[in-house]
């Protein structure tokens, strides 16, 4: 079978990472090549808030006739360690969605981090984008069901590789099977508040909808060797790896022993 495939691109105020138009341009020559790929699409997204931009784009390639969404955003570097030997995003993710095709929809997506927030708070971390269920008893002290979402520790993520099912993803870089989003209600994407005025959120349109399509048994699957790079205040990269032995080196450089 050949796949219809809809490039969103989300630029807000009509600007976009100067990175992103070089991967794009690649990504579109490396598609329009694949044997599985029966034609492309593209079209630009500026509009707010975040969740009506999805959802729109979601609409748009649905109009357009296409199986698949890739969704791009304006603040990432793609495919950032690539040069360091890395796997690139879709040449891992697209195989394995072709193979993925006929057993139903799936959601695939690279992993990135998001902004610390006050770095004066010694607890406070970029955490990871892509999150898991955890349970917080074992069956013996609490053999009620008792589950959360939290995103995968740093310490984890840091040494994660291959594709792997997770709890919630990112959409920053991501690629969407459009028969998923006949398995949850509209909107598809939406912020979640902790109150009825709206007032305190706490949750963003991407964790909910990969939550809800989870839930509603759609696999989400993050491609563990494709980290990007999200442009905040600075460049925020992946999580790295930390042995005692370096934090001990550190420790001892810091204090001149």
């Amino acid at each position: 079978m050949q796949h219809r495939i809809a490039i969103a691109r989300f630029a807000y105020g009509s600007r976009v990472h100067a990175s992103l138009v070089d991967w794009f341009t690649d990504a579109w020559l490396w598609l329009h090549g694949d044997p599985h790929v029966a034609g492309l699409a593209r079209f630009t997204i500026d509009l707010c808030p975040t969740d009506a931009a999805r959802n729109l784009a979601v609409k748009q390639a649905r109009q357009l006739g296409c199986q698949w969404l890739l969704m791009l955003d304006d603040d990432m570097t793609f495919d950032a360690y690539a040069s360091a030997g890395a796997p690139k995003f879709l040449e891992v993710a697209w195989p394995f969605a072709v193979r993925h095709y006929d057993q139903g929809p799936c959601v695939i997506a690279a992993p990135y981090c998001g902004p610390a927030g006050d770095r004066t708070n010694r607890f406070t971390q970029e955490d990871v984008y892509v999150g898991e269920f955890n349970s917080p008893y074992s069956a013996e002290s609490a053999p009620e069901v008792d589950y959360n979402l939290q995103p995968v520790p740093r310490v984890k993520a840091a040494e994660l590789t291959g594709i792997r099912e997770q709890a919630y993803l990112p959409t920053g870089l991501s690629l969407w099977d459009l028969r998923a989003f006949d398995r949850i209600k509209t909107p598809w994407f939406a912020y979640e508040y902790a109150d009825e005025a709206c007032t305190e959120k706490v949750s963003t349109e991407d964790t909910v909808c990969t939550r809800n399509l989870a839930l509603a048994g759609v696999p989400l699957y993050c491609a563990w060797d494709c980290w990007a790079i999200h442009w905040k205040q600075t460049p925020i990269g992946r999580p790295q790896p930390l042995k005692p032995s370096d934090v001990a080196k550190t420790i001892r450089a810091n204090l001149g022993v």
